[in-house]
């Protein structure tokens, strides 16, 4: 992974094989490939290693919430959905996997008690103030669909002040 970070990518690309054809079960190694692969721009290629991680190391959790994410940026919310429980059964625990999976079920249109159940779950969880404001955003919006727009506000309220909190990048 050092030859990535200073985008010496054939370098890389070499190490991998050679990693690969040493011992392809080893833990993370198709994980830094698949991560190899998206910061090249090959999401197929990513999602094959993150695949492969998972047949591999099956309690990988973030591969597979990797995995789920990069289904997000494909547009494939199905896939995005399995990888997503997928990660919430291998590690409950993680947050973001509930955060994520509400916006699935938001975008579904169908189970808003389930989305509503879902946030909280991760809001339980331990999880950073950007993505505490995320899950308040996405309490605001279902509420929304609810037609309960005084709660919405609350939320949104709630999520702009977080947001607010954040300390700005200089």
């Amino acid at each position: 992974t050092v030859y990535v970070i200073q985008n010496k990518f054939q370098e890389a690309e070499k190490h991998f094989q050679s990693a690969i054809s040493i011992n392809p079960e080893l833990t993370n190694l198709h994980y830094n490939y698949a991560q190899f692969f998206e910061k090249r721009g090959n999401l197929q290629s990513a999602a094959d290693k993150y695949r492969l991680e998972l047949e591999y190391n099956p309690n990988n959790y973030r591969a597979s919430y990797n995995l789920a994410v990069l289904y997000r940026n494909l547009g494939e919310e199905k896939n995005e959905k399995k990888y997503l429980e997928k990660t919430i059964g291998i590690n409950p625990e993680f947050s973001l996997s509930y955060i994520f999976l509400s916006r699935v079920y938001l975008h579904e249109g169908q189970d808003y008690q389930k989305a509503i159940d879902l946030v909280e779950k991760g809001l339980s969880l331990r999880l950073d103030k950007q993505h505490e404001a995320i899950a308040y955003f996405l309490l605001a919006d279902i509420y929304s669909r609810l037609d309960k727009m005084e709660v919405s506000q609350q939320y949104v309220a709630k999520a702009k002040a977080i947001r607010e909190s954040i300390p700005k990048e200089k």
